[in-house]
C-alpha cells in the first residue's frame, strides 16, 4: 500500500491546526485582576485622608490655646500695670505729706529755737553784762530713700522741737540750719545689700598673712683656705725651719676642684610693707669637693699641731706632694640651718617682679667625712674631732618671681658663704666653704585661692 503523504505535510497540518487554538482567559478572570488593583489604591486613599483629617485637627486645637494664652498674659499685665500705677500714685501723694509736714515742723523748730536763744542771751547779759553766746544742740532729722522706681521718701521718727543750751566761755561758731525747701530726695543714702555684707565681713576677718615656700637650689661647693696668723705668730722662729706654713702658701701647697652640692628646705614669710617681707625657715646643705693627693703603700705621720704648742701624730696613707699613685679625695659636708632674713621685691607687675634676699644662717653639722690637710702641708688625715660642729653662714641671692595661677615661681642665682672656719680655732688652718647655686622656689599664690573660695 502506497503512502499518500510526506513528512512536510504533516508539519504544515498540524501548524494550521494549532494555530487556531489560542487560550482566552473568561470575563471573570479580567474582573478579579481589576478588582485587586483597585484595592491597593482605595487603601492608600483612606491613610492618605485619615492623616490629613488628624493634622488639621491638632493644628486647629493648638493655635485656639495660644490665643487663649495671649489674652490672658495680655490682661494679666494690663491689671499688674494698672495696679502698679495706683500703688505710685498712692506713694507720690504720701510722699508729698510727709515732706510738707517735714518742712512745717522744721520752720516752727527754726522759729522756736530762735526764740529760746533770744531768752537765753537776754538773761546771761542781764546777769553779768557778758558778751557770752549760747550753743545749741538740735536733733537730726533722717531720712532713708526707697526705691528709684517709687520716687518715695521714708521719714524717721521726729523729735519734738528741742534742744539743750549749754553757756559757753569763748566764742561759738555760728550754728547752720538746712533751709526748709531743701530737697530731702537729694539726701545720699547706702543702701545696704548681700554683697556689701559679705565684703564688710570678710574684711572684718583677721587675714593670715602667713605664706610658705619650698626650694631647692642645685649647688657647686668649693673652699677658701688661708693661715691661722695667730698660730704662726706663736711659733718660735728656730721651728719655723720643719714647718711648710713657713716656706709656702696654703693655696700653693694644695690642688683642689669644686663639686656638685645640693640645697633644699622650707620657708615661711611675712609682709611688714607693701614690697618686703620678712622670712625664715629650715634648711638641709650638702657641700663638697675634691683634693688632689697621693696614695701610699706604706702609713706616714701626720703632724697636727694646735696654737697651745702641743702636737699629735696620725698615721696616714695620704701625702701631698709625692707617693706611689695619684688620686682625688673627696671632702663632704651635711649641715642643717635656720636661715632668717629679710626679703625685697620690686616693680609695680603683680605678675612679674624683681628681687633681692639676704639671710643669716645658724647652722649645725649633721655629719662629715674630710681629710684634714696637716699643719706642715705634707700629708691629709681623717680628724673627725677638729672639726667645728656649731657654724655661722650668710647668704645672697637675687630672684625673679613669676605668678602662673595658683603658684608663685622664684628663680634666682644665690651665694653662700661660711663666715666661721671649718676647723677649731686652734687650729693652724683655717677653711670657709662657699656654694654658687641657683635658687627654685615655688609657693602658693593666696589670691588665686581666695578669688576660687569666693567662686
Amino acid at each position: 500500500m502506497n503512502r499518500n503523504f510526506t513528512n512536510d505535510e504533516l508539519e504544515d497540518f498540524l501548524k494550521r491546526n494549532s494555530d487556531r487554538l489560542q487560550m482566552r482567559p473568561s470575563d471573570k478572570v479580567w474582573k478579579g485582576i481589576s478588582d485587586n488593583l483597585n484595592q491597593r489604591r482605595r487603601k492608600f486613599g483612606w491613610l492618605a485622608g485619615s492623616f490629613l483629617l488628624v493634622t488639621s485637627l491638632v493644628g486647629s486645637f493648638l493655635s485656639q490655646n495660644t490665643v487663649r494664652l495671649a489674652k490672658a498674659s495680655s490682661t494679666g499685665l494690663e491689671q499688674k500695670q494698672s495696679s502698679q500705677m495706683a500703688g505710685n500714685s498712692a506713694e507720690k501723694a504720701r510722699t508729698a505729706e510727709s515732706i510738707s509736714s517735714v518742712q512745717t515742723n522744721m520752720s516752727s523748730s527754726i522759729s522756736t529755737n530762735a526764740i529760746a536763744k533770744n531768752t537765753i542771751a537776754s538773761t546771761t547779759n542781764n546777769a553779768k553784762g557778758n558778751p557770752l553766746k549760747v550753743a545749741y544742740k538740735k536733733e537730726a532729722i533722717q531720712f532713708n530713700s526707697a526705691s528709684s522706681d517709687a520716687d518715695a521718701v521714708t521719714e524717721a521718727p521726729v523729735q519734738a522741737n528741742t534742744f539743750e543750751p549749754s553757756i559757753i566761755d569763748s566764742d561759738a561758731e555760728a550754728v547752720e540750719t538746712p533751709a526748709p525747701n531743701t530737697d530731702l530726695r537729694s539726701i545720699p543714702t547706702e543702701e545696704l545689700t548681700i554683697e556689701s555684707v559679705t565684703n564688710l565681713y570678710q574684711r572684718l576677718q583677721k587675714k593670715n598673712k602667713l605664706s610658705f615656700q619650698f626650694f631647692f637650689t642645685p649647688t657647686v661647693s668649693y673652699r677658701k683656705l688661708t693661715e691661722n696668723k695667730p698660730y704662726l705668730a706663736a711659733i718660735p722662729q728656730s721651728a719655723a725651719a720643719p714647718n711648710y706654713a713657713a716656706l709656702y702658701d696654703i693655696d700653693d701647697a694644695v690642688t683642689h676642684k669644686p663639686n656638685i652640692g645640693l640645697e633644699l628646705g622650707v620657708a615661711a614669710k611675712y609682709p611688714i610693707a607693701s614690697n618686703m617681707r620678712l622670712q625664715g625657715g629650715l634648711q638641709f646643705n650638702m657641700s663638697r669637693y675634691d683634693i688632689k693627693a697621693f696614695i701610699n703603700h706604706s702609713y706616714q705621720p701626720a703632724t697636727l699641731a694646735n696654737n697651745s704648742g702641743g702636737n699629735a701624730l696620725r698615721p696616714t696613707p695620704y701625702t701631698n706632694f709625692s707617693g706611689a699613685k695619684s688620686d682625688w679625695l673627696q671632702n663632704i659636708y651635711f649641715q642643717v640651718s635656720a636661715p632668717v632674713g629679710v626679703e625685697v621685691k620690686f616693680g609695680n607687675n603683680q605678675k612679674t617682679q624683681f628681687g633681692i634676699a639676704t639671710t643669716v644662717q645658724p647652722t649645725y653639722m649633721l655629719g662629715d667625712r674630710v681629710y684634714l690637710i696637716s699643719s706642715d702641708y705634707k700629708t691629709y688625715v681623717e680628724v673627725p674631732w677638729l672639726m667645728r660642729r656649731w657654724n655661722v653662714n650668710t647668704a645672697l641671692e637675687t630672684f625673679v618671681s613669676y605668678s602662673t595661677g595658683k603658684l608663685d615661681w622664684q628663680v634666682g642665682p644665690q651665694v653662700r658663704y661660711q663666715l666661721l672656719s671649718s676647723f677649731e680655732g686652734s687650729y693652724p688652718v683655717k677653711e670657709h666653704l662657699f656654694d654658687f647655686g641657683l635658687k627654685v622656689g615655688v609657693s602658693l599664690n593666696k589670691k588665686s585661692t581666695t578669688s576660687d573660695s569666693k567662686q
